[in-house]
């Protein structure tokens, strides 16, 4: 993985609905990037990704630093950005910018 979004989400005090999104934020290593603290821990916290077939993605979570670690195998995504879109509670899905691009506009 070589490239990285530098856009920020911020994760608010609220509830999530299903298909809200929030941009990773390449934290300057490899396959590392910054959450929102509500994704690190407490009832919005990730438990498991799932790619965009539905299949699972290796990771893990730096609790000390905020970081969401990808398992390496994720070069596909290495030069767009990369968003988590909320599926329900400990369940999100990896999307890349043209994925997340192509479901909004289907959904419109």
């Amino acid at each position: 993985m070589t490239g990285c979004a530098t856009s920020a989400a911020a994760a608010g005090e609220f509830a999530y609905e299903t298909g809200d999104r929030f941009a990773l934020e390449c934290s300057g290593s490899e396959g590392r990037f910054i959450l929102p603290d509500p994704l690190v821990a407490g009832p919005t916290a990730i438990e498991e990704i799932e790619d965009e077939q539905g299949q699972p993605v290796g990771f893990a979570i730096e609790a000390q630093t905020g970081e969401l670690v990808l398992r390496p195998g994720r070069e596909g995504a290495a030069s767009a950005a990369l968003w988590l879109e909320y599926r329900q509670p400990g369940s999100y899905r990896l999307l890349t910018e043209a994925a997340a691009t192509a479901e909004s506009i289907a959904r419109e």
